[in-house]
């Protein structure tokens, strides 16, 4: 199904599927999706032709350049940053910096104090050895203690270099690595700590060189002491303060910023946007980031005005608290990076009655990654009731060699066009193309303005030569605030300076009318709110994960307007076919990324690596990967590795039964032409066929010998495989084989003898396949009569019931010649032509009269599975395989609820399970008899044993036996040995079963099958499951006998779970069904034709609902559909106000793997409380107090929110450090527990 046809049968659908789904009482929201099965190729490396270069000026258009003017200082300005806090000291001294707790309690620090402070930490500094010059490390997460080691060095000249703490020093993880690298660069400096990360960093002083660690807490150097105001003789000249290059997880390079640079851009700043000594600046980034600490905190000091530092972590938990700081101090400047941007906008209703009053903030710059216009826009228009000007959002460009911003550009709400341009985003490689806003391929890009005073900005081509103004290329700075060089790496510098003096960015982007507009990055580099992060150093943490496939992995950053921000999109090759394992890899992806870098990559995608696309040099193309995402073109690979997610369910098995449905749409067409091979078991069965056939036609029949009967006519062994090859080699000697197969040996009367009738079935079809060459363009066709029961008047031939499995198994194994069952209350030269031409469907059909019928899987509604499970309290009960993993389990469960008197049958000898039947017989009376399923002697004996034993009769039989080793082969590989070994237990063994059942009418007999007999699989074990099914169709339903045959998905920890397994066991044999599948997931039940598709509604209730009753709903219409109802927590919308389909997919797939954990319930009332906490701050269903924080999704963000709340509702004291060292429920609630915290 091609984009355009499944977007157009996506909204012919849409509304009558929503319409019914909203119509169910408590149902809030609902979405539509449809999965197909798309291919997963990736364009070719070379798909896209080549760009020419292009000259490097053109002549109608003037240069890309643009001039900031020049800057000029007053007289008055300070020179060095020392000199701006004295100056702020002296003449503001009642202003200065208001510190916000997370509880929103304040403390002040004014100039003058800050000054002293600063003064009492320089005397404790230079008391412990520290000199001008010397270089410092600053680990601090308090405001205050980190503002006051701030100036305390800048005061004596040491250089400061703050870095972000690590929540685990001891551990290896981004944090840590840059921390450690940076210190170990600067030459093992000493460290300035608050006491909080003193105690971290203490750990870790033996792991980190031999005790060099030196650390020191701001509150004890200048605990007693007096200010030192022997102040260092700064030079604009100096060294002022270290910054660090974004976006690596090993050493980052040190920018070295002079005073001289710092003081320019505070006074560039202040004169290109109006700002002085009345402004008030409100800042919640952390401090280690270049845009709070150099555009927020010096440029206040510079300004002399009153600063408010937030805390991040309260702004991330509750982002409507920015606003409230705003109100509260009168803010009138701010910033963030565009995400912060886009969680007020979700939060527009949460703002509705605020009594903010914002018209003072008049600048509101937006800076750190891609500024969204429509984000920008919303956020405008949301808070213009509260007074926030039509005009004050300014979209920002600067970076940390630029002391930050360097261009203000202006959005306005009134005029959407204003200070954007729109251009079409499939030229973004050269020349831009204006378009209109209305245009389909139409991309909006924020003005980002034009360069302050005293900065230069152009745009070159790779050989740094001007290019005109409308064509992309290399930004490129120059000017008074740019750094003078990176320390001690000369590489660096020369690689980021030209010849003539300008500093190239990284940064892709073009001018226009005089505004610059960035379209992306040259250097490989992800923006996450606001943070960069390198592809390669992702890529390279991605690699140590097991599983993926060195040098085969891409981390790209995908904008996503709905967040504001660039989510992570992992690709993969991985080592392993198998989607469960590549499911496991995804999972340890995501969980190493979230615990290094606080990352969730979303979504995590597997790609073959022929499919992998690189240059001809090697070089990967993350673009072409990111096309063919969207396009649609990795949807099987997400939905095969997502749907065999390894962990079991954690919500009770679903149930279904088969039902026959009218099949009208299969197509007929003439039979194919060429040469016809029959397989009939008589002349009137042969004459039909013969009468039908379009081609030469050659008769086998079964016989106990090979031979050649006459012309065109032979018989064979139905038991011997040789038989099957020597035909073909004699029928056809030196030609391709028969355009039609027809297999009717089990068309006719069944034969007496049961044996006789079961090598006629599924081991003679076996063996034809596998004897014909898998390149045939041929066709097999089965006619069965009595394989399948479709209702009442239908009779079921147990042998037969073995052929409809080893199809189904075929069809999914996609055998080529096509092969099909068709099942006939009689066979006619018409029906045999009308089934010969039917090309494609479904690969097992019954014909009754003249309707075509194909089965569906109906959910059993909950209603019709109630009631006492028909077990009898102390009753005797014969277990087959009853000592295997679930047969121990129902064995213990019988034994303990109903006190079950058990025969437990097996192959094994006693002594080897004499200590499993002991644990048993420790629950109840339990008696093992070694003895084969299928000896219907040692059965009658055992049985009649128990009985008087006991001196009871019969009162059912549970059939387990049946696994054997080595199972799994396809019908190729399988052998006539593997399928007798297999069907000795589950075919004979049911026989030998219900031989002993004779005589005993009232006991049910309960027998455990496969789903492969109903969806294809393992071929003898999808045979014999589909035996199973057939003759529980023809104990029931045409003998009137109790019986239940149970079709599971596995168990254990790939599958059901144990609890679950049993609940359904006893569920089931509550209700009148004769045959169930339990534990399928509905989208289980998809064909293999890529036409076809699946329908997911997606639906977000505040309560309770019965899904059944949803499904029930909206599947009217659908039928032969696919349809999968999943329960999210809320319907995600992009900007246009439609469902985001990219966001509804990973929320669905989320929801999904939701169901799919291991759950383990909270065991007091603490954990459930924080259970309850951590279920809504990430938007699951259920967390269980095992399930760990980051294999939920948790990322740096939601650590930030839950710790809020968890302070908030326990009155606790934790930090998001405790959530990294305990990431599960049980064992964060135990840390609660020990601080005394209640529910």
């Amino acid at each position: 199904m091609t984009t355009t046809a499944r977007k157009s049968l996506q909204s012919a659908i849409l509304a009558e599927l929503t319409d019914g789904a909203r119509a169910v009482p408590g149902v809030a929201d609902v979405a539509v999706l449809l999965r197909t099965d798309a291919a997963r190729s990736v364009p070719s490396a070379d798909a896209r032709p080549p760009v020419d270069e292009p000259p490097a000026v053109a002549g109608d258009r003037p240069p890309a350049v643009l001039l900031g003017g020049p800057l000029t200082f007053d007289p008055g300005d300070p020179a060095t940053l020392g000199d701006s806090l004295r100056s702020a000291a002296a003449t503001a001294p009642g202003k200065g910096f208001v510190y916000l707790a997370a509880d929103d309690t304040e403390d002040r620090q004014t100039y003058p104090r800050l000054l002293a402070d600063a003064g009492r930490v320089l005397a404790g500094l230079r008391a412990a050895g520290v000199r001008a010059g010397d270089t410092l490390i600053l680990q601090i997460e308090r405001p205050r203690p980190f503002m006051t080691a701030l100036f305390a060095c800048v005061l004596g000249g040491f250089v400061p270099t703050p870095i972000g703490t690590s929540a685990r020093y001891t551990e290896e993880n981004a944090a840590t690595r840059r921390v450690r690298g940076v210190w170990e660069n600067l030459g093992r400096p000493l460290v300035l700590a608050d006491d909080e990360v003193e105690a971290r960093l203490a750990a870790a002083r033996l792991d980190w060189g031999d005790g060099d660690l030196r650390v020191a807490t701001v509150d004890r150097l200048g605990a007693g002491r007096e200010p030192d105001t022997d102040w260092h003789p700064a030079r604009p000249g100096d060294v002022a303060l270290h910054l660090l290059t974004s976006g690596s997880t090993g050493v980052p390079k040190c920018i070295q910023l002079r005073h001289r640079e710092l003081m320019a851009a505070q006074r560039a700043s202040a004169q290109a946007n109006g700002l002085d000594g009345d402004d008030v600046t409100l800042n919640w980034m952390p401090l280690d980031h270049a845009g709070g600490l150099v555009m927020f905190v010096l440029r206040s000091v510079f300004l002399r005005c009153d600063h408010v530092q937030a805390p991040a972590e309260a702004f991330l938990a509750a982002p409507l608290r920015w606003l409230d700081w705003a109100h509260r101090y009168r803010a009138t400047i701010t910033w963030s990076a565009n995400f912060a941007f886009n969680l007020v906008v979700e939060r527009a209703a949460e703002a509705a009655g605020r009594e903010w009053d914002l018209s003072r903030l008049k600048h509101v710059a937006s800076a750190g990654e891609a500024v969204v216009p429509q984000t920008a826009h919303r956020f405008l228009r949301l808070l213009a009731p509260y007074g926030l000007a039509a005009t004050a959002l300014r979209p920002c460009f600067g970076m940390s060699e630029a002391c930050t911003g360097i261009t203000f550009g202006r959005l306005d709400a009134g005029d959407p066009a204003y200070g954007t341009v729109t251009v079409d985003k499939r030229f973004l490689h050269d020349d831009v193309r204006p378009v209109p806003s209305s245009d389909p391929e139409a991309l909006t890009l924020a003005g980002l303005g034009g360069p302050m005073p005293g900065v230069d900005i152009r745009i070159a081509d790779r050989d740094d030569r001007v290019v005109a103004q409308g064509r992309i290329g290399r930004l490129q700075l120059r000017g008074a605030t740019i750094m003078a060089g990176y320390r001690a790496d000369a590489a660096a510098d020369a690689a980021a300076f030209t010849d003539d003096g300008w500093f190239t960015t990284g940064d892709l982007g073009f001018i226009w009318a005089g505004h610059l507009v960035l379209t992306g990055r040259e250097k490989d580099i992800i923006i996450v709110r606001g943070a960069n992060y390198l592809n390669h150093d992702i890529e390279t943490i991605v690699e140590s994960v097991p599983g993926t496939s060195p040098t085969w992995v891409a981390a790209c950053g995908d904008a996503d307007p709905a967040s504001g921000t660039d989510r992570v999109v992992i690709f993969f090759v991985p080592e392993s076919d198998d989607p469960a394992e590549q499911a496991r890899t995804a999972r340890d992806i995501r969980t190493t990324l979230a615990r290094d870098l606080g990352l969730w990559p979303d979504p995590v995608v597997p790609v073959p690596q022929d499919a992998f696309p690189r240059t001809r040099s090697g070089k990967i193309q993350r673009a072409r990967l990111l096309e063919a995402l969207h396009a649609g073109d990795f949807d099987v690979a997400l939905y095969e590795m997502t749907s065999a997610t390894a962990p079991a369910p954690t919500v009770p098995p679903k149930f279904f039964t088969r039902v026959w449905v009218r099949d009208a749409a299969a197509p007929v067409t003439e039979p194919p032409a060429g040469p016809w091979l029959a397989f009939v078991p008589g002349d009137e069965l042969a004459a039909r066929v013969a009468a039908a056939a379009t081609g030469p036609l050659t008769t086998v029949r079964p016989g106990d010998r090979f031979a050649r009967t006459g012309p065109g006519a032979f018989t064979i062994r139905p038991g011997v495989p040789d038989d099957y090859a020597r035909l073909l080699a004699e029928a056809y000697p030196g030609e391709p084989g028969p355009a039609m197969v027809v297999h009717a040996w089990c068309a006719g009367a069944p034969a007496a003898d049961f044996g006789e009738a079961l090598a006629l079935a599924a081991p003679s079809v076996r063996a034809l396949l596998a004897v014909l060459p898998e390149d045939s363009t041929g066709q097999v066709l089965v006619l069965t009569r009595g394989a399948l029961w479709t209702g009442p008047g239908d009779t079921v031939s147990p042998a037969v019931a073995t052929l409809p499995g080893l199809v189904r198994s075929a069809a999914a194994e996609a055998y080529a010649p096509a092969v099909r069952l068709v099942d006939l209350a009689e066979v006619t030269a018409g029906a045999v032509r009308r089934e010969a031409g039917t090309a494609g469907g479904e690969p097992v059909v019954a014909v009754r009269g003249d309707r075509r019928l194909v089965a569906q899987l109906r959910g059993v509604p909950s209603d019709e599975l109630v009631g006492a499970p028909r077990l009898r309290a102390g009753g005797l009960y014969l277990v087959t395989g009853g000592l295997g993993g679930i047969g121990t389990e129902l064995c213990r469960y019988l034994l303990a609820a109903y006190q079950a008197r058990l025969l437990v049958v097996g192959r094994t000898p006693a002594d080897e399970v004499a200590e499993r039947v002991a644990d048993l017989a420790e629950l109840g009376e339990v008696a093992y008899v070694p003895a084969d399923v299928a000896d219907r002697e040692a059965l009658a004996a055992a049985v009649r044993g128990a009985e008087h034993r006991w001196d009871t009769t019969l009162a059912g039989v549970l059939h387990l036996a049946g696994e054997r080793p080595g199972a799994g082969l396809t019908v190729w590989r399988e052998s006539a040995d593997g399928l007798a070994h297999t069907y000795r237990a589950k075919v004979h063994g049911t026989r030998a079963l219900a031989a002993i059942l004779e005589d005993r009418p009232d006991a049910p007999l309960v027998l455990f099958s496969s789903v492969d007999g109903a969806l294809g699989g393992p071929v003898a074990d999808s045979s014999a499951a589909a035996f199973l099914d057939g003759f529980a169709d023809h104990w029931g339903r045409e003998r009137g006998r109790p019986v239940h045959c149970l079709a599971w998905a596995p168990w254990g920890a790939n599958g059901i779970a144990a609890e679950h397994g049993l609940a359904a066991f006893l569920a089931a044999l509550a209700g009148d069904q004769t045959s169930l599948l339990i534990g399928l997931e509905r989208t289980e039940t998809a064909t293999a034709d890529p036409d076809r598709f699946e329908v997911v509604l997606a639906y977000a209730a505040p309560g309770p609902i019965e899904e059944e009753d949803l499904r029930a709903t909206v599947a009217d219409g659908l039928d032969g559909v696919t349809l999968s109802v999943v329960r999210v927590p809320a319907i995600p919308y992009d900007e246009h106000g439609d469902p985001d389909e990219r966001r509804l997919w990973s929320v669905v797939t989320a929801a999904t793997q939701a169901r799919h954990r291991p759950y383990e319930h909270p065991r007091t009332d603490l954990e459930r409380a924080l259970a309850a906490v951590w279920a809504e701050v990430l938007g699951q269903p259920v967390v269980g107090r095992g399930d760990d924080f980051f294999e939920l999704g948790g990322t740096s963000m939601h650590a930030a929110q839950l710790i809020e709340r968890t302070n908030a509702q326990f009155s606790a004291r934790l930090g998001t450090h405790h959530l990294y060292e305990y990431p599960t429920v049980g064992r964060l609630a135990d840390v609660l527990k020990q601080e005394g915290s209640t529910c």
